[in-house]
């Protein structure tokens, strides 16, 4: 969804904190400290961008507010619209969506103690947060139908906030 929404907005820039924390050496010593130097860099990035007057796309599912209310703020100081989109399905198209991607974070979550227990745990979580937050926006995502559920996100993000 960020990838398309990025092809079709000139200059929009996409930032994958996991990526960003994949860049950083050895950070799987350091799991936590990695991640939060990814978002702080990812912090950074929105900020210089969203000066230059381009949307700013971060792909990341957060179980906690911290980073959200930072990326809020950060807009808000440059006078950016904000959003936080939540793109839902249920438990069960989740994971088989989740496994069919495969690769190391299908291979993470099975090492994990929970397994994909712990994914199916974790989008709850996600979707338990979402519902506090004011600037959420819900799109369902249509199975097996990316151009669809794309017109869904475009719609949500035109809503009056």
């Amino acid at each position: 969804m960020v990838r398309r929404y990025v092809d079709h907005h000139p200059m929009a820039l996409r930032i994958d904190i996991d990526d960003l924390r994949d860049c950083l050496g050895s950070w799987s010593q350091a799991p936590a400290a990695a991640g939060v130097r990814a978002r702080a860099l990812a912090t950074a990035m929105a900020l210089d961008h969203l000066r230059s007057d381009h949307d700013v796309i971060v792909a990341q599912a957060y179980g906690q507010p911290d980073h959200l209310d930072e990326l809020a703020a950060l807009a808000s100081e440059v006078g950016a619209t904000y959003f936080e989109i939540v793109l839902t399905a249920d438990a069960a198209s989740t994971l088989e969506r989740f496994t069919r991607r495969g690769g190391p974070r299908l291979e993470e979550a099975l090492a994990a103690p929970q397994g994909l227990d712990g994914i199916a745990a974790f989008a709850e979580q996600i979707e338990r947060l979402a519902g506090t937050r004011p600037r959420s926006r819900f799109v369902a995502l249509v199975p097996d139908d990316v151009a669809a559920t794309y017109d869904r996100l475009l719609e949500a993000l035109e809503e009056p906030t």
